[in-house]
C-alpha cells in the first residue's frame, strides 16, 4: 500500500470511529427516551421487577455497557467496545423477556388470550428430540464458524484506498 493510500485508509478509519461514537450517543439517548415512554405507556412492563428485585442489576449493567461503547471507541479499544455491545444486546433481550414474562405475546383485548410460555411449550418428547438434533448439529455449526473465521482472519486491506 502506498503512503497516500495508507493516509486515506487512516482518515477513513478515523471518520468511522467518530461516526461510531456519535451513533452510540444517539442510541443511548434514544434508549433513555424509549424507556421513559415505555414506563409511562406500559405500566405492566415493570411488574416483574417487584417479583425479581435482582433484575435491577440488569438495568445497571445495561446502562454501564451502553455508556462504555463510545468510551472504548474513543480510547481505541475495539475489543472492549465489542464486548460492551454484546453485553448490551444480552441485557436488552433479558429486559424484554423480563418485561413480558410469562407472556410471549400479550393480547391487547384480554390477558387470558395472551400467548404464555406454558401454552406455547412443546411436549417432553418433542423437546427431547430437538435436544438430540441440537447436540448432533452443534459441532457442525461450531466447526463451520471456526473454518470461516480462520479463512477470513486478519486485517482487511483495500488497495484502492
Amino acid at each position: 500500500m502506498t503512503y497516500s493510500n495508507a493516509e486515506k485508509h487512516d482518515i477513513f478509519q478515523e471518520n468511522v470511529r467518530l461516526l461510531c461514537i456519535g451513533v452510540s450517543h444517539v442510541f443511548l439517548v434514544l434508549y433513555v427516551l424509549g424507556t421513559i415512554v415505555t414506563l409511562m405507556q406500559v405500566p405492566r412492563a415493570t411488574a416483574n421487577f417487584e417479583r425479581f428485585p435482582w433484575a435491577a442489576l440488569i438495568v445497571v449493567v445495561n446502562l454501564l455497557a451502553m455508556a462504555n461503547i463510545p468510551r472504548a471507541i474513543y480510547r481505541e479499544c475495539p475489543f472492549q467496545a465489542f464486548l460492551s455491545s454484546v453485553v448490551t444486546i444480552v441485557a436488552l433481550v433479558s429486559l424484554l423477556g423480563l418485561a413480558l414474562w410469562p407472556n410471549l405475546a400479550t393480547a391487547s383485548n384480554d390477558r387470558a388470550n395472551s400467548l404464555t410460555i406454558y401454552r406455547a411449550a412443546s411436549s417432553a418428547k418433542t423437546l427431547g428430540t430437538m435436544l438430540i438434533i441440537a447436540v448432533i448439529g452443534m459441532p457442525f455449526v461450531i466447526g463451520y464458524t471456526a473454518a470461516v473465521y480462520w479463512t477470513f482472519r486478519g486485517e482487511v486491506k483495500v488497495d484502492g484506498f
